[in-house]
């Protein structure tokens, strides 16, 4: 009987690691925000007030970029500020998307920094909620960072979760975030490596793939030489396909997704790929 027991909670205990490791949480990016340095008298530093001055970025606004982090690999940001104190603001934003899978069971979804200033409020975007919501329980007070205590489960559906984070700076001398974590059932969820690009066997994305590294791709690919029919972009990434090997033939630039390379006269045509970091991009 207490072999049974071992066993089924065993065979309990993988399908909820199952199910837990197919939690997906996206590469964080940054944007810098259009609004600009914005006048507001706040009467604490971190005061909820500002939030009616933050402009939230679209998903896909070109200002997105790579998050830069520290030798760790944590989002870092720590800067010199110059506003004047509790009299102007300067919003800076985060984004990820978690993805939660069919048949996912979540009891707690918890969302934390290791070290934030002066203001930072945690808003989430999904099917339920496709204009964003929030929990202002969640949000990061000057000099109290209780934000991991928060559970905002209840706010989490299956599928796409976009979260984005808009911090404020509102005082010289510093602007620091840095460490932004995301648990679940109080295990976090590492965030997966940024994929500049991926090439697909077929149009539209379907089909054998090959994730492409920086750098020149070059021949035989793992998808097959000749056979590319749809490209997948990552944003601030710039992707050349040639024709023939050691980057010669004719060429195609991408800086976005391309589902059929037809409409390019590329079709089943790629030896080489060059993926490169845009240089103008997230400024």
């Amino acid at each position: 009987m207490n072999t049974l027991k071992s066993l089924t909670a065993l065979i309990s205990l993988c399908f909820a690691a199952t199910s837990f490791a197919e939690i997906s949480v996206s590469a964080w990016q940054i944007h810098e925000g259009n609004e600009g340095i914005v006048d507001h008298a706040n009467p604490v530093n971190g005061d909820r007030s500002a939030y009616a001055k933050a402009q939230i970025p679209a998903q896909n606004d070109p200002g997105w970029s790579e998050a830069p982090k520290n030798s760790a690999g944590d989002v870092f940001i720590n800067r010199r500020s110059s506003l004047k104190c509790r009299q102007q603001l300067d919003f800076t934003y985060f984004q990820t998307t978690v993805n939660v899978p069919a048949n996912t069971t979540i009891h707690t979804f918890n969302v934390s920094y290791d070290k934030a200033d002066d203001g930072a409020r945690i808003y989430i975007f999904n099917s339920a909620n496709p204009n964003g919501t929030f929990d202002e329980r969640a949000d990061l007070l000057f000099g109290k960072n209780t934000v991991g205590s928060v559970d905002l489960k209840s706010k989490i559906v299956t599928g796409d979760n976009r979260i984005v984070i808009a911090q404020f700076d509102d005082c010289a001398v510093g602007n620091n975030l840095s460490g932004i974590r995301i648990k679940v059932d109080g295990q976090e969820i590492p965030v997966e490596p940024v994929v500049p690009a991926t090439l697909f066997e077929h149009v539209n994305y379907i089909g054998k793939s090959q994730a492409l590294v920086e750098g020149m791709n070059k021949g035989p690919l793992a998808v097959g030489n000749d056979v590319a029919s749809s490209v997948k972009v990552s944003q601030c990434w710039v992707v050349t396909l040639y024709e023939h090997a050691r980057g010669t033939g004719r060429e195609l630039v991408l800086r976005a997704d391309d589902p059929d390379l037809r409409d390019d006269n590329f079709n089943d045509i790629v030896s080489n790929v060059l993926v490169e970091r845009d240089p103008n991009c997230g400024g």
